[in-house]
């Protein structure tokens, strides 16, 4: 499974839209140290598991995502932050 729910959070960083999801990934716990520097990063398999479940608005691989479907993912990680917090 562990390799599986990476291939559905690889992302492309120069993709704005990816790089929210991955920003709404960390700030909701799913954040590990990178292994060579230390820095915090998020964890693609905590992620590519939400992704590929029934919970995750839209069940893609992130990099297969259109820009309308990348909108409701980010909504959805918004709206679990948000109520992570309160």
């Amino acid at each position: 499974m562990r390799a599986e729910a990476y291939k559905w959070a690889f992302f492309d960083r120069k993709n704005a839209q990816h790089l929210t999801v991955l920003s709404y990934a960390i700030q909701f716990g799913w954040k590990r140290r990178h292994p060579k520097n230390g820095s915090e990063v998020a964890d693609l398999e905590g992620l590519g598991s939400w992704l590929s479940s029934e919970r995750s608005p839209v069940r893609k691989p992130l990099k297969e995502m259109n820009r309308k479907e990348l909108s409701k993912v980010i909504k959805a990680l918004e709206h679990i932050v948000s109520k992570k917090y309160k």
